[in-house]
């Protein structure tokens, strides 16, 4: 049975199930179907509101509603039983309207599309209001591990990487860029500060921009053996005997991939990539945030 406000005419309809009062506001959560649907078949969607924000969150087994937020990506989301379509709605208050037909409403307000690849990695897709195509799509597993950006026409303007890439839903190409001579060093592609920016012209050329790297304090050089896929003639030393010598003798740096540094250390990296580059800035509705 729902809670009211204070004053409330105890007769009047509930707004959906589960509502509840909070500091004299109410919150609500419930289950929408679609025609033709009943309590003997699948639901449609669950959905949340609230007297602040209106709707806040919708999931669906449904991969059909807002079918036209529906990119080329979506065709390769993962079919495994459980997997959902999720909504939220990070930005301004939306109208419960919206729970209306396949809500196709949504298109009018900022909103965040979230299903599973079918590599298991999260998609998380930004839209700004009234768009036809996302201005962000992120891929995370536990982490952020890919930012794609957008300009307003869907043409891809940046793409950043964080850590390893497995090639399953997206590649990467280093090897071209050092044999080019563009890349003159052995970039980091895994752990920390392991970035890679990579920007894309009007015609969708590719630029490979910025990368980090490890260095050894004594030499102030590149620690990582270049070219990285041809043997290391250094003399090699136990597993042990390198982590020491890393955490004393080696340190991080980023810059252009010809080895002009720009920032420092791991914090300075991470606060550069939010600020320069908003990697991992975008709200995405999720609790917390």
């Amino acid at each position: 049975m729902a809670t009211r406000k204070p004053g409330e005419d105890t007769g009047q309809e509930d707004v959906g199930f589960g509502t509840e009062v909070t500091d004299g506001a109410w919150y609500a959560q419930g289950d929408y179907y679609f025609n033709g649907a009943n309590f003997h078949h699948l639901v449609g969607a669950s959905f949340q509101m609230s007297d602040k924000r209106g709707l806040t969150g919708i999931q669906s087994a449904s991969f059909a509603i807002a079918s036209s937020d529906a990119t080329p990506i979506f065709e390769q989301r993962s079919r495994d039983e459980g997997k959902e379509l999720n909504y939220t709605f990070p930005a301004e208050r939306v109208s419960p309207d919206v729970l209306k037909g396949q809500f196709d409403g949504v298109i009018a307000y900022t909103r965040v599309r979230e299903y599973f690849h079918r590599t298991g990695q999260r998609v998380f897709e930004i839209f700004a209001p009234g768009a036809k195509h996302p201005r962000e799509r992120q891929w995370r597993t536990l982490d952020l591990n890919r930012q794609e950006n957008y300009d307003a026409k869907g043409k891809l303007t940046r793409v950043i990487l964080s850590g390893p890439v497995s090639g399953d839903a997206y590649t990467e190409n280093l090897r071209a860029y050092a044999e080019k001579g563009v890349l003159k060093l052995t970039p980091l592609t895994n752990g920390y500060s392991s970035y890679r920016v990579y920007d894309y012209d009007a015609a969708g050329k590719e630029t490979l921009s910025f990368v980090c790297w490890r260095y050894e304090v004594s030499t102030n050089k590149p620690y990582a053996h270049f070219p990285w896929w041809e043997p290391d003639p250094r003399p090699k030393r136990s597993r042990e005997a390198e982590l020491q010598y890393a955490r004393t003798q080696v340190g991080t740096r980023c810059g252009t991939p010809d080895g002009k540094m720009s920032v420092e250390g791991m914090g300075p990296v991470k606060k550069l990539m939010e600020t320069k580059y908003g990697f991992g800035t975008t709200k995405l509705g999720l609790p917390g945030e």
